[in-house]
């Protein structure tokens, strides 16, 4: 798996259950772009990848800024 696969597979696990739909709004993205990261075809940009970071429950930031 490369690099963009791996980032779009962390991606899809901070989704979660929310629909693409639903979670390309919170982070202010379409949702087109969304399943382009998630499938690894695109890489999103430093402010996407801060705002699925804000959206991590707090006990997973706890452990990914030990990271």
């Amino acid at each position: 798996m490369d690099a963009m696969q791996d980032l779009g597979e962390r991606i899809r696990r901070v989704r979660g259950y929310t629909s693409q739909e639903a979670f390309a709004r919170q982070l202010g993205i379409s949702k087109g772009a969304l399943g382009c990261y998630e499938r690894g075809v695109n890489c999103p940009n430093v402010e996407v990848i801060h705002s699925t970071f804000d959206e991590l429950p707090e006990h997973h930031k706890r452990v990914a800024e030990m990271v």
